[in-house]
């Protein structure tokens, strides 16, 4: 098998932007993935945290990549630990914050963190970044009951980043790993169950049996919607159960 993933309908990736300027080095960076070499698959990694979802901001070639490292991630074709590194990724992207169009040096806060009268943009990265994201989540979360222990809290991340957007046949495949999931994994299943019931979640519901440093960044974030504070929540309690970041 080439170490290549297969590509289909393969994007002008010189037309497009990421952080760093033109984005022709993603496809090797991708590629870079399933090097049999560690250094180079952190490396890869790395470079594509920097270029993609550079400290929540998100940029034009972003969701042009998303069913890319979707299909690293469903393939398996990687180690657990870079696939694991690929479906946090997702969810970051989903949850993006800010965004830098094409052209314009200007980062543009999401519309929740606008000011009333700052005006729309006419094009949102953010939403064209969680639409791509919901295009390969329900595969992706398919991989639940038979992932990893390095994958699941990722894929629990990445199910709280769109969780109101997932089809319903989804809720199921939550509902049954939260009722085997243990205790480092389960906190966060059990919130993208409360998101998948239409619970109604409370900044109170968040603080109730959470540790001191869950607390001191649901504090930090007090002032944000509390659909948001729920969604960073579980990408945080996700990262703490996966401990996915290299060495």
């Amino acid at each position: 098998m080439s170490d290549q993933p297969e590509r289909t309908d393969e994007p002008d990736w010189t037309s497009i932007v990421d952080a760093y300027g033109d984005a022709s080095h993603v496809p090797a960076m991708l590629n870079d993935t399933l090097s049999g070499d560690p250094t180079t698959r952190r490396s890869a990694i790395e470079r594509l945290w920097g270029s993609l979802c550079h400290q929540g901001t998100v940029y034009e070639a972003t969701p042009v990549a998303v069913r890319f490292i979707a299909k690293l991630i469903a393939e398996g074709t990687t180690t657990d630990d870079v696939r694991a590194h690929l479906t946090f990724l997702l969810a970051s992207i989903a949850n993006a914050d800010s965004f830098v169009l094409p052209g314009n040096d200007q980062m543009v806060r999401a519309d929740w963190r606008r000011d009333t009268d700052e005006p729309r943009p006419e094009r949102d990265l953010i939403e064209e970044c969680r639409t791509a994201v919901v295009a390969v989540a329900p595969q992706l979360i398919g991989l639940l009951p038979t992932a990893p222990p390095a994958m699941r809290g990722g894929l629990i991340a990445l199910a709280g980043s769109v969780a109101r957007e997932l089809p319903e046949e989804v809720e199921p495949i939550i509902s049954d790993f939260a009722n085997q999931a243990n205790d480092r994994n389960l906190e966060s299943a059990l919130l993208v169950m409360s998101i998948l019931r239409d619970d109604h979640i409370t900044a109170q519901h968040l603080r109730e049996g959470a540790d001191a440093e869950l607390r001191d960044y649901l504090d930090a974030i007090a002032d944000w919607p509390i659909t948001i504070q729920v969604r960073d929540a579980i990408r945080e309690l996700a990262e703490r159960a996966s401990n996915p970041w290299l060495d």
